[in-house]
This record gives C-alpha cells, structure tokens and sequence, in this order.
C-alpha cells in the first residue's frame, strides 16, 4: 500500500489488541512491532524482510522529530528500502511492508493539509473504573480474548481473504475522517491558519477584497498575538505562502491618486477586476477597498478587546 494506518485515542481502547494480537500473528515471522528508538537509530535491520510493521508510539508531530516523519514517508511509499545492519554493507531490499501506527497522543503526526497517506482514525474514550458502562466493556474485553484465544485470528484471517475489495487498489487514496481533520488542524502553522481562518470568514467580517500585502502581513501579526502566537512568520514566509494558495494572484497596482503610490496587491479571490457597478478609477476602487480592510479589520480588534474587558470584570 502506498498509505497507512494512524489509531489513536485513550488507554485501552483496543488498538494493541486488535493489531498486535490479532492482525500482526497473520504475518507470522514476517510482521514487527517497532518504537521511537528504533525509527531513530541509525541501522534498521530489524525491517528486513517484513511485511507488516507496528508503530508503537512512534511520534512524529514535534519541530525536533520532522526528521522522523520524512523516513516514515520514505518507509511507507518508497519501492525499495536500504537496508543497514551492524557490521555488514548497505543493501536494497524490495518494499513489500504495509503499516499501521497507534499512540496515545492526541497529535502522533503532523500532516499537512493535501497529505494523501494517511487514514486517520480516532479510538472514542473508554469507560473506567466506576462509570456507567464500565462493566459491558469489561465483559466485551473478555469476550474479545476469549475469541482470539480460540480460533479467533484464523476465522478473522478467512475473513479478509474472500472479502471483495471491488476497485480498492494499492493507490487508493484514504478517506478525510474528522479525525484526520483534526490532526490536520493541530499542525497548522500560523501563516496557514491564517489564510483558512481568513477565507472562510472566521475573522469576523473581515472583506476579502484586494489589499496591499505589507497591510495583509500587518493585521496577520496582530492576528497571532490575539490567538497567542508568540513567533509570527517573518514577511518573505509569510509572502510565499500565501502566493502559493490557490487561486490567489498578485499584481503591482497604483493606488489613489497619487502616480507614485505603487504597492503589491493581493487578490485571494483570483478576481483581479472590480465587480460590475463600480464607476470609479481602478486607483480609487483599490483605495476604497484598501480602507474597508483596515475598518473591519479594527472592528474585529475592538470588538476582541470588548469581549476581553467583560470577561475580566
């Protein structure tokens, strides 16, 4: 498969029995469960051979460990791995392993918005000691063991192989869970939680009309301090970033009257020509909309400040 599998949740929700006591022993000596400390060591020969692998709490969401998540990629997409052991020449191996990772974290890896390797799926939070329902979970754990203790995997193993998986492929792109959607979300880095925020209306009413980008970039900083982002991206950053959404064009324009007044103005609609009805010159039709910005834009700062105040009396 050209994807995999993220199980995440609460303790004791089934994830290691499902895939470590009933999917890896299908694979026999060819599946593996594997930790942080081995995806980090520098030989990995333990990943030879292997056809099913268990990422056991191997967490890849952290500034510090985007190295890990670029060998995960590489683990799972690439055709053939290089295979290292201590003592002996790398090699290539062929790539014939499929994985799953659970964890315990509510942020095991970060993926960007487009990812297209992961399905994501979210354990509900089970019962403890004393709540209501406790005791059914208790008893479906027990049932669960039973079952797996007595035949359970070769029934489940029959199972998977006169399945009819119809045009489910090696290619086949994982579904957007919630989950997914939430995991996507927590990865979000400031500039692109910006730009969502901003185009689907989340910012009260800020327009979405044309606007300078050194006038975008300057409500973009007060933006992270109102949302409690220390480290707003630098101007270039943020510039690029934005370029490269959809849709959004940018265009040196004269702005009001002045001839000499030239800025760089972002259109994120793509529209770059005034809507029908507007009789001013194009200069002034910027200004204008240049002048709404930073009226709403104001009025969402006031407006944030107000809430504050009432709050804190």
């Amino acid at each position: 498969m050209q994807t995999a599998v993220i199980m995440h949740g609460d303790q004791g929700g089934g994830k290691n029995t499902f895939f470590s006591r009933v999917y890896r022993p299908i694979y026999g000596r060819y599946g593996v469960e594997f930790g942080q400390t081995s995806m980090e060591e520098k030989y990995n020969g333990w990943m030879s051979g292997m056809l099913f692998a268990i990422g056991n709490e191997v967490i890849a969401s952290r500034d510090d460990l985007y190295h890990v998540k670029g060998k995960i990629k590489n683990m799972i997409t690439e055709p053939f791995w290089q295979i290292r052991s201590m003592h002996q020449d790398a090699r290539l191996e062929r790539n014939c392993c499929n994985f799953v990772f659970f964890s315990n974290a509510l942020n095991p890896m970060s993926l960007e918005v487009m990812d297209r390797r992961f399905c994501v799926i979210w354990t509900p939070p089970t019962p403890r000691v004393g709540d209501f329902g406790f005791d059914k979970f208790r008893d479906l754990l027990r049932r669960v063991n039973e079952e797996i203790d007595n035949g359970g995997v070769a029934a489940f193993h029959d199972l998977l192989l006169k399945r009819d998986l119809g045009s489910f492929s090696v290619n086949t792109e994982p579904p957007m869970t919630e989950a997914k959607s939430n995991v996507i979300d927590l990865n979000l880095e400031s500039k692109d939680r910006f730009y969502y925020e901003w185009i689907n209306g989340e910012i009260g009413n800020v327009p979405l009309d044309p606007v300078s980008i050194e006038l975008l970039y300057e409500f973009y900083r007060k933006w992270c301090d109102r949302r409690g982002i220390k480290s707003p991206s630098p101007m270039h950053v943020f510039r690029a970033t934005l370029y490269s959404k959809p849709h959004v064009q940018k265009k040196q324009e004269r702005v009001g009257a002045s001839r000499d007044d030239k800025r760089t103005m972002v259109f994120v609609t793509g529209v770059v020509e005034p809507p029908p009805g507007v009789t001013k010159s194009r200069p002034l039709w910027l200004l204008e909309c240049e002048e709404n910005f930073i009226d709403k834009t104001e009025a969402w700062i006031d407006m944030l400040n107000n809430n504050r105040k009432r709050a804190a009396a």
